[in-house]
């Protein structure tokens, strides 16, 4: 899905890649290089009094797995999640657990308290509570932001955090940026990363599937070639097949051809649904009819969907010759149309 919010000068995607970062606005955690995390967030928000009193009076005692139930419920109100997590904090002795401190960075990242949420992370540190899962976070909440240098930023200063900046990693990042519909930006850093990281199959399909999102049908185009020319053909590799597939259909019959005709390659069941899908889409009834009868011999068995699919079109275009046999072959499969057909 697009991101409906205005994107900000500085993440034109000429300038999305490290080497070409603006190197005057650095992140935060480079800006305070050892604050402590109560300390941050006062700052950025004075008017809060600690509010331990409150808590201590009340009697109550809470556990690890109270804390990460209330936290859940604070996103709209991050002060006074803070000062619950430090209350916890001194009542479990420094034993919050690594998803309440999740928790709490997602929530500073989410509020764009992202001083105070580095802070936070350099306290999970020193606990050795970091993961790969905190980092998620930092880079979702950073791409909502608009803040993608951000993003790639922490990426970049990941190892510091004693957290390995590998391809796995560089594949939460890409997700990242892609899931909201970014992808040009995650495409442009590209080029930079793999002089020292290998990418995989997974990440060229995290840049298909963005391409999809954002129907840019060129864009997928080359990076379908790139894939197959950096890691060639890997039967394994369905989900970015699928997602190319559901293109336009130049470039899947392409696709379809190499992959089926000169690879000896086994499609699934979804790749046959998302090419008779596009089929469809486009009243090539007859290619679409001709695959569902391909099918079962590379056994693939189609599903209810993938016939309602074929059926609910020639129905919908009056195409009622073509479709009896289909509706014949559904209830022989005992599967039953969608009810408006």
């Amino acid at each position: 899905m697009r991101n409906s919010r205005k994107r900000k000068q500085n993440e034109d995607s000429s300038s999305s890649s490290s080497s070409k970062l603006d190197r005057h606005k650095i992140p935060h955690h480079h800006q305070y290089p050892d604050f402590n995390f109560g300390d941050s967030y006062n700052r950025s928000t004075p008017h809060l009094d600690s509010g331990h009193h409150v808590f201590e009076e009340s009697g109550i005692r809470v556990s690890p797995e109270d804390v990460v139930k209330v936290l859940k419920l604070c996103y709209d109100c991050p002060g006074s999640a803070v000062k619950f997590f430090r209350w916890t904090s001194v009542q479990l002795n420094d034993r919050n657990s690594a998803q309440a401190w999740d928790l709490i960075v997602d929530l500073l990242g989410r509020n764009c308290l992202f001083e105070a949420m580095w802070d936070a992370i350099k306290s999970m540190r020193k606990e050795f509570l970091l993961s790969m899962a905190t980092f998620k976070s930092v880079f979702d909440n950073y791409v909502v932001s608009d803040r993608v240098q951000d993003a790639i930023k922490s990426f970049e200063v990941m190892d510091q955090y004693g957290i390995p900046s590998d391809v796995a990693s560089l594949n939460c990042l890409l997700y990242a940026i892609c899931s909201h519909g970014k992808t040009r930006l995650a495409e442009n850093y590209i080029p930079f990363v793999k002089e020292r990281i290998r990418v995989d199959a997974e990440t060229y399909t995290i840049l298909l599937e963005g391409w999809e999102r954002e129907r840019e049908v060129g864009r997928a185009r080359l990076t379908f070639s790139e894939m197959v020319s950096d890691i060639g053909w890997d039967k394994r590799n369905t989900r970015a097949y699928d997602s190319f597939l559901k293109g336009d259909v130049r470039s899947a019959k392409v696709v379809w051809g190499a992959i089926v005709g000169k690879n000896s390659f086994l499609p699934n069941a979804a790749m046959y649904k998302s090419l008779i899908s596009l089929y469809c889409n486009t009243r090539d009834f007859d290619a679409a009819e001709k695959l569902l009868d391909e099918v079962v011999y590379y056994q693939a068995f189609p599903d209810s969907e993938t016939y309602g699919l074929l059926f609910h079109c020639l129905i919908q275009h009056k195409r009622l010759r073509e479709a009896i046999p289909v509706f014949k072959e559904m209830v022989k499969n005992e599967f039953v149309p969608m009810h408006q057909d």
